[in-house]
């Protein structure tokens, strides 16, 4: 399993239709690679998870970006699947949302664990919800915040998952908080907004702050902030290993411009 907080600004920039912050917590131990070039069909630049070889959020030289989180609402079941492989398999072959989001649904109940799915453009974006049901939700211009259990209509919560949604509520309502208050003039001061958001502890230090903290199984394995650009070369991805709280982030968006320039 894998616990996350993905802040999506859809649309709200001049020239950057998707902007996002995805905030991993995974099981102690868990390893991850930096933003790297995939290839493929097209391009993806993405960080890779080292066991599964997927990904949990990244774009391709399309400006398709996909992200994906938990939906923790049941005890785990068996699921042979990686999310993550399916996420850049998806990045690798389409390059508009709605027929990503259509791989995803038609992917349904063929042995993926549950899940948020994300997948956008910038023309069209969807929420896809695989739980007990699949659920698909189109995504609108604005603030967007998806934790790891995702209470929307349609989805119940059952007795052994409240404190799960309690504290990725408690995520949620910070971060939707927060958020609020970005600024959408320029997407330089954006970010350096957005870097706080990643490194923020609300309350505290504990497990419902956005810069997550558990002394016992859990961690936060990293931070990442993207901003896919309609002139892709323009694209900003941004790295942090470990909690933002301890840690810098590094500029990774060199990838995608050496990826372009050498076509």
């Amino acid at each position: 399993m894998s616990m996350c907080t993905l802040i999506i600004f859809y649309k709200m920039f001049h020239g950057y239709p998707v902007v996002a912050l995805h905030n991993r917590y995974e099981k102690r131990g868990t390893l991850e690679h930096p933003p790297t070039i995939m290839e493929g069909r097209f391009r993806v630049f993405c960080p890779l998870d080292v066991r599964s070889g997927g990904t949990w959020i990244g774009f391709n030289e399309r400006g398709l970006f996909a992200a994906v989180t938990d939906q923790h609402t049941a005890l785990p079941v068996k699921a042979e699947k990686s999310r993550g492989e399916l996420m850049l398999t998806v990045l690798r072959n389409f390059s508009s949302a709605e027929n990503a989001a259509n791989y995803i649904k038609d992917n349904f109940g063929r042995g993926y664990k549950r899940g948020n799915f994300v997948v956008l453009d910038s023309e069209k974006g969807y929420h896809i919800i695989y739980d007990e049901k699949l659920i698909v939700r189109s995504i609108e211009r604005g603030i967007h915040v998806i934790t790891n259990l995702m209470a929307v209509p349609g989805i119940e919560i059952p007795s052994e998952a409240i404190e799960t949604f309690e504290l990725a509520e408690a995520r949620r309502k910070r971060a939707v908080e927060l958020a609020e208050n970005v600024p959408i003039n320029g997407i330089e001061e954006a970010i350096l907004v957005i870097k706080k958001i990643a490194a923020d502890h609300g309350e505290g230090k504990s497990r419902k702050s956005i810069c997550y903290h558990d002394e016992v199984d859990w961690t936060m394995t990293s931070s990442i902030i993207i901003a896919v650009s309609k002139n892709l070369i323009n694209s900003k991805i941004l790295y942090c290993k470990g909690n933002p709280c301890e840690n810098s982030f590094q500029d990774y968006s060199y990838i995608v411009k050496e990826a372009l320039q050498s076509r």
